[in-house]
């Protein structure tokens, strides 16, 4: 079975499985910290992960959003969000 990644030529395939694991292991090691949202709340970061879920729950993985809602949430969590 062949998992299918939009917006990504077949010729990176191998490059998205890391940026998968990238998002994966950001979320993971954010929701074992759970004692700490930075500048932002818990309900923002949530919010955020159930997004990404749904992202990375479709067919096909919609990679591209579930990294820039990834990228949003580290902006929220240093502070350097400006809206």
């Amino acid at each position: 079975m062949h998992q299918h990644v939009s917006g990504l030529s077949p010729g990176s395939f191998d490059d998205s499985f890391e940026r998968l694991q990238n998002v994966i292991d950001f979320w993971n090691e954010l929701m074992n910290r759970r004692e700490y949202s930075g500048e932002t709340t818990w309900g923002v970061l949530e919010g955020l992960y159930d997004r990404v879920c749904g992202c990375l729950g479709s067919r096909p993985i919609r990679l591209k959003e579930a990294e820039r809602l990834t990228a949003e949430a580290a902006l929220r969590i240093t502070g350097n969000l400006l809206f």
